[in-house]
């Protein structure tokens, strides 16, 4: 059943959408720096058709996966599936490294996922890509500024926008103003909130309430505790659903509703937990739990 036609047969949360982000509906998977497969093992068909089942109504690729698919589907049987499924809200992720000086190695390895990106998001006609500093790569931030320019003016030559997911391991971009000096000026680019960042970085609610509506490509939501493991430790292994943690997830969602952010809500939880479950019981209670933050 298509999500739209579940929505009006429930009537469940209209005027909330729910986008399961890759590695939430991934199933069992190894994010760096965990050694191992980044790609999902369960089919790119059995995972879209699981999420529009629960609710799910925006769904992510992670470029591992992406070209695994690939192997076997093209960017149009691929662009099918989430047709027939409803899902019409897509995010592609991840680049780093772009921006670095061009004569780095890391940054010409950038250049041909993001080529691949692109190629992608104006298959899917996906919604945005989303670009950051997971490594934590110093620049100054005048340059990371033109990069993302750079990046906007090209992503909007395949009819898609560009989300800097802002995180306390970038060195270069440390607060809210700071990614809003980077990211303002081009039209199709902004900032992407993550409330695990955005809490690991001690942002206030306050603070979140000036953002410019305009400069906001995206929000994800998830919860988490500080369990005096490294944050890399936490980040992609302890994170928890909304609600399940001690992070102030109802002042977050409040505080982006209130400067008018009404497009589909992210879910991202990166946790040995989530990966354990079985895929039928990770989708519902993730979506579930979200659900109820609202």
């Amino acid at each position: 059943m298509r999500a739209d036609e579940r929505a009006e047969q429930t009537g469940r949360h209209d005027d909330i959408e729910l986008h399961g982000t890759y590695w939430t509906l991934a199933g069992d998977t190894n994010p760096a720096p965990i050694p191992g497969r980044e790609w999902s093992r369960f089919s790119l068909e059995e995972r879209v058709e699981l999420a529009a089942e629960v609710g799910f109504e925006g769904f992510g690729l992670w470029h591992a996966d992406l070209q695994h698919i690939m192997r076997e589907k093209s960017l149009a049987e691929i662009a099918a599936i989430f047709d027939d499924y409803g899902i019409d809200y897509i995010e592609l992720e991840f680049l780093g490294a772009w921006f670095l000086d061009e004569s780095d190695e890391r940054r010409q390895a950038a250049e041909e996922r993001w080529q691949l990106l692109l190629q992608a998001a104006e298959a899917l006609d996906a919604h945005h890509i989303k670009v950051g500093n997971i490594r934590g790569f110093e620049a100054p931030r005048s340059q990371v500024a033109t990069a993302f320019e750079r990046l906007c003016q090209e992503a909007a030559r395949h009819g898609t926008s560009v989300g800097l997911e802002i995180m306390p391991v970038d060195p270069n971009v440390t607060s809210l103003d700071e990614a809003a000096a980077v990211t303002g000026a081009p039209s199709n680019g902004g900032i992407l909130l993550d409330t695990w960042h955005i809490s690991k970085m001690e942002i206030s609610m306050e603070d979140l309430t000036q953002i410019d509506r305009d400069n906001l490509v995206h929000v994800e939501l998830n919860d988490g505790y500080n369990s005096g493991e490294s944050i890399t430790y936490q980040t992609t292994r302890q994170r928890m659903l909304p609600g399940e943690g001690t992070f102030d997830v109802s002042g977050f969602i409040d505080s982006v509703q209130e400067i008018g952010y009404d497009d589909p809500w992210g879910v991202e939880v990166l946790s040995d937990y989530l990966r354990g479950l079985p895929i039928e019981a990770a989708f519902q209670r993730t979506y579930d739990q979200t659900m109820a933050q609202f």
